[in-house]
């Protein structure tokens, strides 16, 4: 899914810990998860939150050292 709202609220903003927590939530919300056997509907509105953090980390470190190997530990 590309979360739109969210994208749109990280535009010229300074990096933080508190955006990240904005647009992940904001990413949570334009997200229509369904339930499943592999996974209720709230899990996977959790999901979209993690991810997003996780997604939003690793590219600050990609532009930040872009030369490096990403090492995992890094990005949670």
């Amino acid at each position: 899914m590309r979360a739109k709202k969210a994208e749109d609220a990280l535009k010229g903003k300074a990096i933080s810990e508190a955006l990240f927590e904005e647009i992940a939530e904001i990413a949570a919300s334009e997200s229509t998860p369904r339930d499943s056997i592999r996974g209720e509907a709230w899990y996977r509105r959790d999901m979209v939150k993690v991810l997003t953090k996780r997604a939003l980390l690793k590219a600050v470190d990609r532009v930040i050292r872009p030369d490096d190997m990403i090492h995992p530990d890094r990005l949670w």
